[in-house]
């Protein structure tokens, strides 16, 4: 920044992605460094691919060392400042080229495409846009027809970004959510604002419940994970057989209206460590139905209990991680998938991510 001030702008400074950028800095500088000792030396030199190590721990103290003796005025302790400078200088094109192909990378919003400071500090900026307050997934929470397709509970119907834009199953560029809520079809030219609330077509809101609703006012669903309630078990371990039951009979009730989160149980109590969802890695064909990306095809609740957008209850989740179907009644569970690691497969097809529950 050319108009920055450590001493006036000490309190606007964002510390995490002053971090951030200077880290990334340092890394673009590497390759460069790598490529100009390799010339050098005739040879590959490894240890340039330290030099972000390098950089933090001697070139940056040093040069910062030298400025201040330079302000004190000894003569010509400056020019080593300059060197230590140049030094990290080398990797700002190749930050610059990184943020003009995928800006995402790149912890600051216009870096310059050469910056002669040591470090460079960002600072909060008052103007940009805040961060999304809607973020996360939306699924319908009873079986709904919206925008002429049928969902059935469970599944998604929207997928929130942090840059407050929406992706459904079928359409990665769906639209965006406004500040207020509002869920827009399309995407801006000039990007992503959320407070032009004025701009698009709208297709559903988020209400101050966390609800999702149509334009007219129809309940569509609710986001994933709900917020933890705030829950105090009426029973402790060891648990009696009538309270037992009567917690079964709670969780059943509120598994009916949300996730089940470690705070409805017990403290001590063995919850299910596979508790999270399945997502499909791609657009595939599965138990006889057509599966899009992202979809959830297996929602696991800390009971262990699996249930699909199409089955409230389609079985259950074992110790070593197989996924069963069905099992009740006396009828004779049947392995459909398995879990291992963090994917899901079917056979030796490899179905989808595990994503796990945090809550």
């Amino acid at each position: 920044m050319s108009d920055f001030s450590l001493k006036r702008d000490w309190k606007n400074i964002d510390w995490k992605a002053t971090f951030m950028y200077n880290v990334f800095r340092s890394i673009c500088a590497t390759p460069l460094w790598v490529l100009f000792s390799s010339l050098l030396e005739k040879h590959f030199v490894w240890q340039m691919i330290l030099f972000p190590l390098v950089y933090f721990a001697f070139w940056l103290p040093f040069g910062l060392i030298c400025g201040w003796l330079a302000r004190l005025g000894v003569p010509f302790i400056g020019l080593l400042s300059i060197v230590s400078s140049l030094v990290i200088v080398i990797g700002d094109p190749v930050a610059w080229t990184v943020h003009k192909i995928k800006p995402e990378l790149v912890p600051l919003d216009k870096p310059p495409f050469l910056d002669f400071h040591l470090i460079v500090f960002v600072t909060k900026n008052p103007d940009a846009i805040p961060a999304c307050t809607y973020e996360g997934r939306i699924v319908a929470d009873e079986n709904v027809q919206f925008m002429g397709e049928v969902f059935p509970i469970r599944k998604t119907l929207f997928i929130i970004k942090p840059d407050w834009s929406v992706e459904t199953l079928k359409d990665q560029y769906f639209g965006f959510v406004d500040i207020q809520g509002a869920i827009k079809k399309g995407r801006l030219q000039k990007g992503i604002d959320p407070r032009e609330t004025a701009i698009g077509e709208m297709v559903a809101y988020i209400g101050h419940d966390n609800v999702c609703y149509s334009p007219e006012q129809q309940r569509l669903g609710q986001y994933d994970t709900m917020p933890e309630p705030q829950y105090v078990p009426t029973s402790v371990n060891p648990i009696s057989n009538d309270n037992h039951q009567e917690m079964l009979d709670r969780h059943e009730e509120i598994s009916q209206k949300r996730k089940l989160v470690k705070s409805d149980f017990p403290d001590g109590y063995q919850t299910c460590p596979f508790a999270g969802h399945v997502e499909a890695m791609n657009d595939f064909k599965f138990l006889d139905i057509d599966w899009s990306q992202k979809e959830i095809i297996f929602d696991i609740d800390l009971r262990g209990y699996v249930k699909t957008p199409y089955d409230d209850f389609f079985g259950y989740i074992e110790e070593n991680g197989d996924i069963m179907k069905d099992g009740i009644n006396d009828e004779i569970a049947i392995k459909i998938a398995s879990l291992k690691g963090q994917f899901c497969y079917a056979g030796n097809q490899k179905i989808g991510q595990f994503i796990e529950q945090n809550n």
